[in-house]
């Protein structure tokens, strides 16, 4: 018989286990409850760092390691996580989350059940505050990413990745900006940032897409998924999360009052200390990305 836990917490971790042991120590620090479990996913870290950690964690009930064979991306590293979770666990809420996060919010577990309570919903994302102290990073959009603006932004990063790989990047950037040959995109669907009033942050909303660095589940979600869509290896999970969650008329729910700190960003840049070669690998991801949503949105006739 599975065991009833609050709280299980998957961390994809690759190469950087000081942000993986931050991040487990700002959870151990002001999670409220004792009930949790603590699943670290290392997604064949090529600088060992998946096996330290093993060997750290060893003993310590609370925390489980797992040495993935190959760097399966964002996903379906995660879904090895939620699998090994819910083989052994019955967790109201699943969490996932980057290796760069802390968590901030001392009533975690309280947030959460009271949220549940109120919208039953299946996913939940937080506020994000960032280094730059900022706090807008969730919602990433107000409504879903449009089939007509992923065909745009497909075309986009490949003209992009095309002149990167010349070498001609900036020339690129430079006369797109200015419209001296390429005609910029005047449909303008989501809201900026910059033009959100800075109070709308401070408050719930239902039905946004969630950034990924660190989304709860509930069991809700579990009752029409196993896990995440694997067609990516990364980027734009996001976006097909929120197109299934449509498709099965699914609540998703910003709360604020659920709060964690994004470092952003280490992984990648520890995987590649060449700029260029960094910005190829991230364009190439973004084509793939985009492609597999439109093959989503096909197949749901969306």
């Amino acid at each position: 018989m599975k065991e009833k836990i609050d709280i299980g917490i998957i961390i994809l971790h690759y190469n950087n286990a000081e942000d993986t042991n931050e991040c487990i120590e700002s959870i151990k620090a002001n999670i409220d409850t004792q009930s949790y479990k603590i699943i670290i996913v290392d997604n064949k870290s090529p600088n060992g760092t998946g096996i330290q950690l093993k060997e750290k964690y060893q003993g310590n009930s609370n925390v489980s390691v797992i040495i993935n064979e190959i760097n399966e991306g964002f996903s379906a590293g995660l879904n090895l996580g939620i699998s090994l979770l819910h083989s052994e666990y019955d967790p109201s809420f699943t969490i996932l989350s980057n290796s760069d996060i802390h968590l901030m919010d001392k009533q975690l577990n309280h947030h959460l059940n009271d949220e549940f309570a109120k919208s039953d919903f299946a996913v939940l994302a937080p506020m994000i505050v960032t280094p730059d102290g900022r706090c807008d990073d969730n919602p990433i959009f107000d409504i879903w990413y449009p089939r007509k603006n992923a065909i745009y932004d497909l075309k986009y990063w490949k003209h992009r990745l095309f002149f990167t790989k010349l070498g001609l990047e900036r020339i690129y950037l430079f006369n797109r900006h200015h419209n001296f040959f390429i005609k910029k995109h005047k449909q303008k669907v989501y809201i900026n940032r910059k033009d959100r009033s800075p109070g709308i942050f401070l408050k719930r909303r239902e039905n946004v897409v969630a950034h990924g660095c660190f989304l709860v589940l509930s069991n809700k979600y579990f009752n029409f998924f196993k896990g995440l869509d694997v067609r990516t290896f990364m980027y734009a999970e996001e976006d097909i999360l929120f197109a299934h969650l449509l498709d099965k008329e699914l609540v998703s729910v910003y709360q604020p009052n659920v709060v964690v700190y994004h470092k952003g960003g280490s992984s990648i840049k520890s995987s590649f200390k060449v700029d260029k070669k960094r910005k190829i690998f991230s364009y190439e991801n973004y084509i793939i990305a985009i492609k597999a949503y439109l093959s989503l949105l096909d197949e749901l006739k969306m």
